[in-house]
């Protein structure tokens, strides 16, 4: 049963989502389940102070960068 069918969520213009790292990340699609339970070895490999990985679902990571110039 579809518990949302016909209600929707109004999200204002101004909203500016991950507003904090803007500059500093990006949003990445892991090619498949072995790229993505590797993705912290391969950013440490092509960029050992890259920051952190975080996972938003599916095969997609946000990855944060210290430094805006690494991006």
């Amino acid at each position: 049963m579809d518990t949302f069918h016909g209600k929707f969520v109004r999200i204002a213009d101004s909203t500016n989502a991950f507003s904090s790292v803007h500059g500093r990340a990006i949003i990445a699609s892991m090619v498949d389940l072995k790229a993505l339970k590797n993705i912290k070895v391969i950013m440490n490999e092509i960029c050992p102070s890259f920051g952190k990985v975080q996972y938003l679902g599916g095969l997609d990571v946000l990855i944060t960068f210290d430094d805006a110039e690494i991006v």
